[in-house]
């Protein structure tokens, strides 16, 4: 039951918002914003499993990255998880950065992401902004994430009902934008 749940909240509302937002927003990658999302290519590398565990008090499945220039996602699966194409169906926290492109927006990739940022917002039921996180950032407490503006970088943080929403969002959004390139 728990991965039905968890699954569910993973595509509903804001997430389906995030997800149009980013392709209206970001066309088909050029060879140039490849090679900028090749900067960073793995968003697994900018937080460990270690980590996760020590912020969430449970363990988790070891770290099951994906990439789709220029988004990139990291899973940290609940043990016992089903999984669907190797990525768990329930996890404990989810990290998601979309890197704007020069050349791929009018105004710039700083510009891009902060439209973006801006979209989803908009979309959310009830931002709760958040301080001292990135250039600015908002609590979505329906879907249990944290939206984070650094820079040219939209920063999803999702979190399960288990790790105690907003604080354990904060502290894995700290350590990931200052990790951020």
């Amino acid at each position: 039951m728990t991965a039905i749940r968890s699954s569910a909240t993973h595509w509903s509302g804001a997430h389906i918002i995030l997800v149009l937002t980013m392709a209206l927003l970001w066309s088909a990658p050029t060879s140039e914003a490849l090679s900028e999302a090749e900067t960073l290519r793995d968003a697994c590398t900018l937080l460990s499993k270690a980590e996760v565990e020590q912020l969430t008090g449970s363990s988790v499945l070891e770290p099951v990255p994906e990439s789709s220039p220029p988004t990139l996602t990291c899973y940290y699966g609940a043990p016992g998880s089903p999984l669907l194409n190797n990525r768990p169906l329930d996890s404990l926290a989810t990290v998601t950065i979309t890197s704007g492109a020069e050349g791929e927006y009018f105004a710039g990739p700083d510009a891009q992401a902060k439209d973006a940022f801006a979209m989803i917002k908009d979309g959310a039921a009830e931002p709760e902004s958040v301080d001292g996180i990135g250039d600015d950032a908002f609590w979505d407490a329906t879907f249990k994430s944290l939206h984070v503006l650094r820079g040219k970088f939209v920063i999803d943080i999702t979190v399960s009902s288990e790790t105690a929403g907003l604080e354990t969002g904060k502290a894995i959004a700290q350590i990931v934008v200052g990790r951020l390139p």
